[in-house]
């Protein structure tokens, strides 16, 4: 008999910003099945959570369970426009390829939200700040965890402290859109 696939966000940083709709159905469901065991386990110890857990894969019936999310916590905090937003993600590694995407979002006029890995941050804000200008921006690292870190200013800006700083953790930047500048 098929079963149903719960998709459980699970917090980003602080275990305690998991919602109790997502703790009961972790208690309740007969297994979990996760993409990375090591870090879910930490997360079921925490909650006290005795259910099986798994790595695991399959197409059948899935049900949403929303919580944490890096994209809207960065978001709704930068306090650039949120009526409209474009989420990038993450931009390609080479420079050609980076730069090429960056040209191609150039004339969006939303708000845009892009994840930056540590160790490309200083490349990819000089490209975005090179090509998109001196934009509205703000970074926001290790959200929801003990160094948690907001850092505003223009694209220009963030740039130069980026070439400046070795980073630790995952990066959200927020750039305002051409109704912010």
């Amino acid at each position: 008999m098929p079963g149903t696939l719960y998709i459980v966000a699970t917090p980003i940083g602080n275990l305690e910003d998991i919602t109790f709709r997502a703790i009961r159905i972790l208690k309740e469901v007969a297994l979990i099945a996760a993409e990375d065991t090591r870090h879910t386990q930490k997360l079921l110890n925490h909650f006290e959570i005795q259910t099986p857990l798994t790595s695991f894969f399959e197409n059948i019936p899935v049900v949403p369970i929303p919580g944490a999310s890096a994209l809207l916590t960065a978001l709704s905090a930068a306090g650039l426009p949120t009526d409209r937003f474009t989420f990038i993600g993450f931009l390609p590694d080479k420079p050609g390829k980076r730069r090429h995407a960056i040209e191609a979002i150039k004339s969006i006029s939303n708000t845009l939200v892009f994840y930056v890995s540590p160790w490309k941050a200083s490349k990819t804000l000089a490209d975005l700040a090179d090509i998109l200008g001196p934009k509205p921006a703000v970074i926001a690292r290790e959200l929801t965890k003990l160094h948690e870190e907001w850092i505003r200013g223009s694209l220009t800006d963030l740039a130069a402290i980026a070439a400046q700083k070795e980073w630790k953790g995952e990066l959200t930047l927020v750039v305002g859109g051409f109704d912010s500048c």
